[in-house]
């Protein structure tokens, strides 16, 4: 499926984009949040810490930093809602 146009995209950028066999079909698996952060809660009781490796750590090492990441930028939406719940499992963000 080829995305709508729009003023991101161009018709000139999705012929591009065709001409090197660029793959539209988005199959990256989503994980939800809350299943990430039981993950991390897994890891914490398995190895003591929460500070997952970011490269050593398969997927929960690359949101691990994404949330430190939402963190650094103050996303309001994540301080409120998702830091707490980091928090509360002594998350380190730095």
């Amino acid at each position: 499926t080829k995305p709508l146009f729009d003023k991101h995209l161009t018709e000139e950028r999705v012929a591009a984009l065709d001409g090197i066999g660029f793959v539209w079909n988005d199959t990256r698996e989503r994980v939800p949040w809350e299943q990430r952060f039981q993950e991390l809660c897994r890891w914490k009781e398995e190895h003591g810490h929460a500070n997952v490796p970011r490269h050593s750590g398969g997927k929960l090492g690359e949101w691990v930093h994404i949330q430190r990441g939402l963190w650094r930028k103050k996303d309001a939406n994540f301080l409120l809602k998702k830091a707490p719940m980091l928090d509360s499992i002594g998350f380190e963000w730095r």
